[in-house]
């Protein structure tokens, strides 16, 4: 009775710690892989936080392979969309392949005096071995990209193999938005020559 008892006032919190991950790598909001964090920037305007993010966004995108989505300095608000190359290699029916992917994503900044919340979501990856094109039900929005809440439910009687090489893939691209949440921290929170006074 005991047991059953634990496992009744448990359960809850079970079921939350497991929604919590995607895959058991991904950090996910309401069902979708998000990142999310606060940098605080003492002593620094909003004004010069935004533009700290644009010359992040400069120096970091690529011209071509990122688009500004919206921009309204009064409400403190920028978005960019884009990708960065992430080649996956593995082994598909004992053959090694590399399928050089896109892995696409959009990068929310809200600025406020002092601090900036960033949110990256809406990631999804164009592939050219893993098509959406070939495989329907990973459709996105971006053509032939996949979303990778879709991955599982597409490959859940599949081989397994394949599953896993993708799971060590995802560990991998985890490490990469945290790094570049990390970046855009470090690139705030140091003062640019630009507004150095004379």
């Amino acid at each position: 009775m005991k047991g059953f008892l634990f496992l009744i006032l448990f359960t809850p919190i079970l079921v939350h710690a497991q929604d919590s991950l995607l895959y058991n790598i991904f950090p996910i909001h309401n069902g979708k892989i998000r990142y999310e964090k606060i940098i605080h920037v003492d002593s620094v305007s909003k004004n010069d936080i935004y533009t700290r993010i644009k010359e992040w966004a400069l120096e970091n995108y690529n011209s071509q392979k990122a688009t500004k989505q919206e921009d309204d300095k009064d409400a403190g608000f920028l978005v960019y969309t884009g990708y960065f190359e992430k080649p996956f290699e593995g082994k598909m029916k004992r053959t090694s392949i590399i399928d050089d992917r896109q892995v696409w994503n959009t990068i929310k900044f809200y600025v406020k005096e002092g601090r900036v919340k960033i949110i990256i979501d809406d990631i999804r990856i164009r592939s050219k071995v893993y098509a959406a094109n070939v495989f329907t039900s990973l459709s996105s929005n971006i053509g032939d990209a996949w979303y990778i809440e879709k991955y599982e439910s597409y490959y859940k009687d599949k081989n397994t193999s394949w599953v896993e090489q993708n799971k060590v893939y995802f560990n991998s691209l985890n490490k990469d938005f945290y790094n570049t949440l990390s970046n855009i921290a470090s690139w705030l929170t140091t003062k640019k020559i630009s507004e150095s006074t004379f």
